[in-house]
């Protein structure tokens, strides 16, 4: 593995420590990178890349998920929280296969318990001049 700056696994280790200090502008910028290339890097694409993508959901960030998400292609590929972030956002997401719809209610119960969690622990929690 080449140890740089555009390595899609070290821009997203670096997102989620500046997501984890509240920096959100500048971890949704390594995120969108590294989502990126979620396509050269499949293991990427996966469990660990939702679950910041729950986190910046659940801190207010869904307009911005969905940008990138849209931008790296990723609206099939994770179409329960592609979901999830248009009902975030007030959006309609039309009829869905019931094991999607049950998909998407599971992921919009955990962004609702990450936000708790992030109230309660008042981390990870949304900038105001972030947008």
């Amino acid at each position: 593995w080449e140890h740089s700056p555009k390595n899609p696994v070290i821009l997203h280790v670096l997102s989620d420590a500046l997501a984890r200090q509240g920096q959100w502008e500048e971890s949704l910028t390594h995120l969108a990178e590294a989502a990126s290339w979620s396509g050269m890097e499949p293991a990427l694409a996966g469990h660990e890349l939702a679950i910041s993508f729950i986190r910046a959901l659940a801190s207010g960030h869904a307009s911005r998920v969905k940008e990138i998400m849209a931008n790296a292609a990723l609206a099939e590929q994770m179409e329960p929280l592609w979901h999830a972030t248009c009902a975030e956002l007030g959006e309609e997401i039309g009829p869905l296969p019931a094991e999607v719809v049950d998909a998407v209610a599971a992921v919009r119960a955990e962004v609702e318990t990450v936000r708790v969690e992030n109230s309660h622990t008042g981390r990870m929690v949304s900038d105001p001049s972030d947008s």
